[in-house]
């Protein structure tokens, strides 16, 4: 299959409801960045994201993504800052706190570096207290990732 066979099944597949997995996002995104293809993959992020109703840590990530790839070829990313933006009025993290997150982070993360710090939040809270309070659990990952999320922004090009 052809690298535009490809984002266009994507673009289908979006379009008809379904939402893409977080790798062919990824994929969608990287395809993306050939000339001639922006547009395509623009239109097949933004698809993927009008079928979103609750963003997670995954989520967030490929929101960053799409958002820095639109500004980057000089579309619109209000549909992905929005949302964004949305996701991180979970966080109370005060900027001196998001600053000081960032300013702890390595100076260089990939892709698989931030999945694996959401990885981590979430292992974090598997003790006993929580399995008692399912909905407490899933609360505080929820808030711990957004503001992982926010600080990781800081410090990472998506694009």
């Amino acid at each position: 299959m052809t690298e535009m066979t490809v984002l266009k099944e994507y673009l289908e597949r979006t379009e008809s409801g379904e939402t893409l997995e977080f790798d062919e996002f990824g994929e969608a995104v990287e395809l993306g960045l050939t000339p001639g293809r922006h547009r395509l993959a623009y239109n097949t992020m933004k698809s993927h994201v009008d079928n979103i109703s609750d963003v997670d840590g995954m989520e967030g990530i490929n929101l960053m993504r799409a958002r820095d790839f639109a500004e980057e070829n000089e579309l619109d990313a209000s549909p992905f800052q929005e949302m964004l933006e949305s996701y991180f009025d979970n966080s109370n993290v005060s900027d001196k706190f998001k600053n000081h997150m960032a300013g702890e982070l390595p100076s260089s993360m990939s892709i698989a570096d931030v999945r694996n710090g959401l990885y981590r939040i979430n292992n974090f809270f598997d003790f006993d207290v929580y399995h008692k309070q399912p909905e407490l659990r899933d609360e505080r990952i929820e808030v711990e990732e957004a503001d992982y999320l926010r600080a990781v922004d800081e410090n990472i090009d998506w694009v």
